[in-house]
């Protein structure tokens, strides 16, 4: 599997990402390439080295002396790809989109609201308080007063997750 990451690692550097073809970014798209492998189907992220170490946990991975480091990559195969999609999203733009947040999506509000506490949950696990405050004000945006059933799973979700 390792060689399947390399590879990967390497066409994404054979990608021919230029600091020029996107404007104030500098550091940034200089920094290393990490490959992140998530969940159980091992779904794969190319990202830079300096948008991961906004996490202090993600930074100390990069250092010099860990594995991941060396082979830069990363597995992690407890979390979910989609919320971990979100974490991405987040350390390169400041902001998340929720994947199957369209009227066309099936998804229901609840479902919304799960996804919205994986995210939560891997910002916590990330050290990532900023998009923990981010998930919270979208978590009441969506709230219905009256409506505990909405976010009673979600609830479950967080509080199975995160350890006391």
């Amino acid at each position: 599997m390792v060689s399947t990451l390399r590879k990967r690692k390497a066409a994404a550097m054979g990608a021919g990402v230029q600091d020029d073809d996107v404007p104030g970014h500098g550091e940034r798209f200089r920094s290393k390439i990490f490959v992140v492998s998530v969940g159980a189907g091992r779904k794969e992220f190319t990202v830079h080295e300096a948008s991961l170490a906004k996490s202090p946990v993600f930074a100390a991975m990069c250092q010099e002396g860990f594995q991941e480091s060396r082979e830069r990559c990363i597995y992690l195969p407890e979390d979910d790809p989609d919320s971990f999609g979100a974490v991405i999203e987040y350390l390169y733009t400041g902001n998340f989109r929720i994947e199957h947040d369209s009227p066309t999506s099936g998804f229901t509000r609840e479902s919304s609201l799960i996804e919205l506490a994986t995210i939560y949950v891997a910002a916590e696990k990330y050290h990532l308080d900023a998009l923990k405050t981010l998930v919270v004000d979208e978590f009441s945006l969506r709230l219905v007063p009256g409506k505990p059933e909405d976010w009673l799973a979600s609830a479950e979700v967080i509080y199975q997750a995160i350890p006391d």
